[in-house]
């Protein structure tokens, strides 16, 4: 859930709305609510909704693909009045030295000082900490915490990086490399008394249960007109090639 800080409109009260609500709760009691309250009402229900916040998973680290969230943020970051893009800092590394502290306020920063302290995460990779993305608004994909980390990274050509995440589940999904899918399997009942495969076909995780029951239907008459012994179908239920039987599969494919 996007959660930013404004001056209501009305009164000039600092508040935490919302995506797009402007006016403070007193000026407006549907609009926009506090962060308290907003963290009250998500809190346990986020995974239900198809949201992650990390306060309510503070220590919860996913490893993601690097080239996914490349092609979502870019190979350019950004601090308070500096910007450095991937080619820059490959270049740029060699002409400084390292830093291997930390400051809070980057604004007070040169470039030569990102550049060190990329180069350090470059040739320390294994201080490289889990950095924090937010999808504060349905596909807004923000590095919160760990630019410098984030290019060291790209620099190294790493396959993957952790990170602690909040906003949209299906964004995480995708940053994982998840495809989710569901398979009709179809199966003939043998002499032998076992089951075996005879055919399978997969959907998209967002097909209609309309959609999969009309294809299994025909397909299973099919099968009855051409093979003996009793036709079966089971709905599974699949991500990163590991598929299980969903809960809810009995009211979207019969067993026949």
């Amino acid at each position: 859930m996007a959660k930013s800080s404004i001056k209501c409109p009305n009164c000039g009260k600092m508040v935490y709305v919302v995506i797009n609500h402007a006016f403070c709760k007193e000026c407006n009691p549907e609009g926009a609510k506090t962060l308290k309250e907003i963290n009250k009402e998500y809190a346990g229900l986020n995974k239900k909704k198809g949201w992650l916040n990390m306060n309510d998973e503070p220590n919860s680290v996913d490893s993601i693909n690097l080239n996914t969230l490349k092609g979502i943020i870019g190979e350019e970051v950004y601090w308070i009045g500096q910007t450095i893009n991937l080619d820059k800092a490959r270049k740029g590394i060699n002409k400084v030295s390292e830093i291997n502290t930390m400051f809070e306020d980057f604004s007070e920063q040169t470039k030569e000082w990102h550049l060190g302290r990329i180069k350090y995460f470059v040739n320390n990779p294994n201080f490289i900490t889990p950095i924090t993305i937010d999808d504060n608004c349905c596909g807004n994909v923000q590095i919160i915490d760990g630019n410098h980390r984030y290019l060291a990274k790209l620099i190294l050509n790493h396959g993957k990086i952790d990170c602690s995440y909040s906003g949209l589940v299906s964004t995480l999904e995708h940053l994982k490399g998840w495809f989710k899918m569901y398979k009709v399997q179809f199966t003939q009942l043998k002499e032998d008394g076992l089951n075996y495969v005879i055919g399978e076909k997969e959907f998209p995780i967002e097909t209609s249960k309309e959609t999969i029951n009309a294809f299994t239907e025909n397909v299973v008459e099919v099968y009855r007109s051409t093979m003996q012994g009793r036709i079966g179908c089971i709905l599974l239920q699949g991500q990163n090639d590991t598929w299980s039987i969903p809960v809810n599969s009995k009211t979207l494919v019969n067993e026949i």
